[in-house]
């Protein structure tokens, strides 16, 4: 559900209200994402009925999809898979399960202290490049 606030937030801001296009007059619908996070891409299907009138010219719009290829669903089922390890582990922070779960699904993990009961995870994933870096997932936790 984050993902599909997130975009139609940014959309909405993006469009601008169309004010980039005086010269057509754009009957907009009610925008509603749906977003599916796969092993190794992310769809967005975004349902948002446009009419569009230029003179005598009309057109109507309506679907339109995006795919992204990054691992999201591998890093997210990464960190679940660590956090229900954690729970099983006294004390809380099972650095062996930490590296076993991330060199297994091909990621990378840097750890730092934020303060005396919280850390600050850094996956990176060096198979999902998306506009020329790597794909980064930060989370935090506290013991």
């Amino acid at each position: 559900k984050e993902i599909s606030k997130y975009v139609s937030r940014e959309l909405v801001l993006c469009l601008g209200d169309f004010a980039l296009l005086p010269e057509y007059q754009i009957t907009k619908g009610q925008i509603i994402i749906e977003t599916k996070i796969e092993s190794e891409r992310v769809l967005v299907n975004i349902n948002y009925p446009l009419t569009i009138i230029k003179d005598d010219s009309k057109s109507k719009l309506e679907d339109f999809s995006s795919e992204v290829p990054v691992r999201l669903g591998i890093v997210y089922d990464a960190v679940g898979e660590f956090i229900e390890k954690n729970l099983e582990t006294p004390g809380g922070f099972c650095v062996s399960c930490l590296l076993e779960i991330t060199a297994e699904k091909d990621l990378y993990v840097n750890v730092f202290d934020s303060d005396d009961r919280t850390k600050i995870f850094i996956i990176t994933d060096y198979n999902s490049i998306i506009n020329k870096k790597e794909f980064v997932y930060v989370f935090a936790n506290e013991y």
